[in-house]
């Protein structure tokens, strides 16, 4: 399914980014983003991701594609980015309004985040992807602090940030590879609203070493 894809050229500008991102684009065929679209749309597992936010969250939807695309993609990420490096959760989100991100980090060592709502229901394609800031979470951070959508994500990125922002604009079929440590939010969207197919839909993939998901742990507690 990612054949396609020079997954060492895509390591090597990974690290060479100082392990921050890399962006993929045509991630897989358009006929297989566009039918990966469609049977989460269907699946029926979307739940509030909060009662605040009213995005819509699918954790680990079982639909053909989805199982296909976890299966496909933990080979070339082990071979390039780490031997002990495995996919630990993935899960779907769908924005039912169009409303801005909230600054976080991810527990986890490689995350990748893939947009799959086609283009021409984008009213602003210079909006709608992925911000990531100069900061990055510290291994003894409380995983209360950096994961949950509050004022210490931001006191910290506020802080701690010395450059601007990078901001990746949102396109159809493209996959942002990066590093969960740093905080990131989606940036904010302006889609169409009046179908869930026209809504920002996005799947993201975490992937964990094992032992150093270990580590971290015992250092937080």
């Amino acid at each position: 399914m990612f054949e396609h894809i020079d997954w060492n050229k895509v390591s090597r500008e990974y690290w060479k980014s100082g392990d921050s991102h890399v962006v993929i684009d045509d991630f897989m065929t358009r006929q297989g983003a566009i039918r990966l679209q469609d049977e989460l749309i269907r699946n029926q597992m979307w739940r509030l991701k909060n009662p605040i936010s009213k995005h819509l969250h699918n954790t680990r939807p079982k639909t053909d594609m989805a199982v296909r695309v976890v299966e496909a993609l933990e080979t070339p990420i082990r071979r390039n980015f780490g031997r002990q490096y495995r996919l630990a959760e993935y899960w779907a989100l769908l924005y039912a309004k169009n409303t801005d991100g909230n600054v976080h980090a991810d527990f986890g060592d490689l995350t990748i985040t893939y947009w799959l709502t086609p283009d021409r229901y984008n009213l602003d394609r210079e909006t709608g992807g992925l911000v990531l800031y100069d900061a990055r979470r510290p291994a003894d951070m409380p995983f209360s602090a950096y994961l949950a959508s509050g004022e210490a994500s931001r006191a910290y990125v506020g802080e701690h940030a010395r450059q601007a922002p990078v901001v990746i604009p949102y396109r159809f079929n493209r996959a942002i590879l990066f590093n969960p440590s740093i905080f990131h939010k989606s940036n904010r969207p302006h889609f169409d609203l009046s179908h869930p197919s026209r809504m920002r839909m996005n799947m993201t993939f975490s992937f964990r070493d094992p032992e150093e998901t270990r580590r971290q742990m015992e250092m937080v507690r």
